[in-house]
């Protein structure tokens, strides 16, 4: 499974889209209530105390650091708000109890692909991992796809999920608290994470856990929107990785500045995604998107449908796709 072969459609369903956005306002009008208790945070990636403001959307203000150039949700919720909003969220509840069957069916091209990414970059560094930790599981798609794949050489895989997971899969372990409460001295060869850290108000406390877990030379391989991609700067609010849960953006710059911070050798920063420029069209033919001013981009929305796979292929290979990933080594 290649990610050229996911479509939009596979990932994203427009009904279902519609009724988690009308769930999602309701939940920042919730949270906006206790806007008085949110707080300023230095710079998640360089500590940099040198924040300007950058927009607002949705009542929320973003501000940008000086030094290193990450977004973020500043002021923002704290830690024990976003645990209260993650058990109380009515969106993400029904995301996770009402996905229509052929939905959840056809987003298993994501992990799976996911599982082919994970393994070619396990055979290109000689790596055989036989325990894994997964940060931030989700339903458990991922850790299904990867022992459907592989499940005869792995000893144990652990996932690390706040929100309620009932599994039953052979050799997995769920681990219900934040990784840093984890009182387990458990030591891993592989610590993955697939869209989380995005999340997170001060991702220090996650990083040096999963440092302290891995072995050393054990590697992390996570994923994370990129906020300088053609699709989140054309799109600003419209954009999917503009969400308001979303309170650290990053970049490859940013990202490998963080992991280096944290005493992992960055192998790999790659945006290898394939579904920006469809995005930014969909947008365009719903009328959300303006480009009368932008004549070339204007032309490849409507008539350039030639040309579309290899201005893709031009992000990616400029780092300027949407979908940032990350592969990294512990260090002794």
């Amino acid at each position: 499974m290649k990610e050229e072969d996911i479509s939009l459609a596979d990932i994203h369903d427009e009904a279902l889209e519609v009724v988690i956005e009308r769930l999602t306002l309701q939940d920042i009008e919730r949270l906006q209530a206790y806007s008085a208790e949110f707080v300023e945070l230095p710079c998640a990636a360089c500590r940099g105390t040198s924040l300007v403001p950058a927009f607002e959307w949705r009542g929320f203000g973003y501000k940008r650091c000086v030094d290193c150039g990450l977004l973020m949700l500043s002021p923002a919720p704290d830690a024990t708000r976003q645990l209260w909003y993650i058990e109380t969220s009515e969106a993400l509840r029904y995301w996770r109890e009402h996905m229509p069957p052929e939905v959840r069916a056809s987003r298993e091209k994501m992990y799976d692909e996911r599982v082919h990414y994970v393994r070619a970059h396990l055979e290109r560094l000689a790596v055989a991992p036989r325990r894994i930790i997964e940060v931030g599981a989700g339903n458990g798609e991922f850790a299904a796809a990867f022992l459907r794949a592989c499940g005869e050489s792995i000893e144990q895989m652990v996932l690390v999920e706040p929100q309620p997971l009932a599994l039953d899969l052979p050799r997995v372990a769920v681990v219900s608290t934040p990784l840093e409460q984890w009182s387990s001295s458990q030591r891993f060869d592989l610590a993955i994470s697939w869209e989380v850290i995005e999340h997170i108000l001060d991702p220090d406390p996650m990083l040096a856990a999963i440092r302290q877990r891995l072995e050393p030379g054990g590697l992390l391989i996570l994923s994370t929107p990129n906020e300088d991609s053609f699709e989140t700067r054309l799109l600003k609010g419209r954009s999917a990785n503009l969400l308001y849960d979303h309170v650290r953006l990053y970049n490859p710059r940013t990202l490998a500045r963080l992991l280096e911070r944290h005493g992992f050798e960055v192998l790999e920063v790659a945006t290898p995604g394939r579904l920006d420029v469809e995005i930014v069209q969909r947008e365009y033919l719903h009328g959300h998107l303006d480009l009368s001013d932008q004549p070339a981009l204007q032309f490849l929305m409507e008539d350039g449908y030639r040309h579309r796979a290899e201005f893709q292929r031009f992000l990616c290979e400029r780092r300027l796709s949407g979908h940032m990933r990350c592969v990294a080594r512990s260090g002794a």
